[in-house]
């Protein structure tokens, strides 16, 4: 774009005038300044805008009619007898129409097209864009950009980048720098937090030592294995949880400790010796919850050293028949049968009284 005039270059940042926007007493001095007439769609740059005003003035050239139809634009000149029209407020649009129908005034009362109307706000905010770039073209629409995926916030939901997320945004945009009222988009926003969990995440993440394990003479234990039976060589498909009265007599007897997750079978599950057990080799390393496992189990066998007859519901199962031979339902049988004859009172003396004494006395 060049100007008519003096036919320099027009910046798109520069502030200008088109001519088919003026007047005819600004054509008429423009046209005598070139010796032609201007063809349509020209335009005159602002410094010959404001030498042709000068001239204008020095030359005292008088406005149009002083009797003007009310019915027509003060711009265009149109009537607006089947258009819409417009008033003139005071406002920049106005200052705007001042200056393009200069000599002649805007008369009281004054109306412009619509079309007039839409120029004057199109050319208020040129001039304001303009102004904008000049001031500093590298912020411009700053505030209105993600500051991480630099996409546009408009109708978008915003957040601002603060604290733990303005450091995370800052580390992935670097090295660009982060502004000091930076936006973010939601979408960056909730990654960022997204990114700052899984960091803690990994912070607090406490990978635990493998446990300590001690060796112990004398003590031995078995495998951690609830696939078979515990003894070893053992072919049987059953595998039952060993009773924890079966695991204390193995401990008390034969050292061996059975660990809480192994596994026995019908046919081991009812032997009273284990003296076998001392051709196989079994571990004697012991981990931290294998020794706290065994004390327990110890400590256990001393407090129930004790099997209460009068009160047989207390008693295990298969401790009872461990002891006993005979299971608690048979014992209660036989009580019932011989108790009258025997006139006990207590199933204890009663049980002496069948077993003998010194097998009363044999029992824990």
């Amino acid at each position: 774009m060049a100007c008519l005039q003096c036919t320099s270059v027009i910046d798109e940042n520069e502030q200008y005038y088109a001519t088919d926007d003026m007047g005819p007493e600004i054509i008429s001095v423009i046209e005598r300044y070139l010796g032609h007439l201007i063809p349509e769609g020209g335009l005159i740059c602002f410094a010959c805008w404001v030498h042709t005003r000068r001239t204008i003035q020095q030359q005292g050239i008088i406005a149009a009619p002083a009797v003007m139809n009310m019915n027509a634009c003060v711009w265009c000149r149109r009537s607006l007898a089947q258009t819409r029209s417009h008033s003139i407020p005071e406002g920049p649009e106005r200052t705007i129409i001042t200056q393009t129908i200069y000599p002649r005034e805007i008369p009281p009362g004054g109306l412009v097209c619509y079309a007039c109307w839409v120029a004057a706000r199109r050319n208020v905010e040129h001039a304001t864009r303009v102004e904008d770039n000049r001031q500093g073209p590298s912020n411009l629409h700053q505030d209105s950009m993600c500051a991480w995926c630099r996409m546009s916030l408009h109708r978008r939901r915003t957040h601002v980048a603060s604290g733990p997320v303005r450091d995370e945004v800052a580390a992935r945009i670097y090295p660009n720098e982060l502004p000091e009222h930076a936006l973010l988009c939601s979408n960056c926003w909730t990654r960022a937090h997204e990114n700052i969990e899984m960091e803690q995440e990994v912070v607090q993440f406490d990978i635990q030592p493998p446990s300590a394990s001690i060796t112990l003479d004398g003590f031995t234990h078995t495998t951690q294995t609830s696939t078979h039976c515990f003894v070893p060589a053992c072919n049987n498909v059953e595998r039952n949880r060993v009773p924890e009265y079966l695991r204390r007599i193995i401990l008390k007897s034969e050292k061996i400790f059975v660990t809480e997750n192994a596994r026995v079978c019908n046919e081991h599950k009812c032997l009273y010796n284990w003296e076998f057990l001392d051709q196989h080799q079994f571990s004697n390393t012991f981990t931290k919850n294998e020794i706290e496992s065994m004390l327990k189990l110890s400590i256990q066998d001393n407090e129930i050293n004790q099997l209460d007859f009068n009160n047989m519901s207390s008693i295990d199962e298969g401790l009872f028949k461990f002891w006993t031979g005979i299971t608690k339902d048979n014992f209660i049988n036989i009580l019932n049968v011989i108790s009258p004859a025997l006139t006990c009172k207590k199933p204890k003396n009663c049980f002496g009284n069948l077993f003998g004494e010194s097998s009363y006395r044999g029992l824990p």
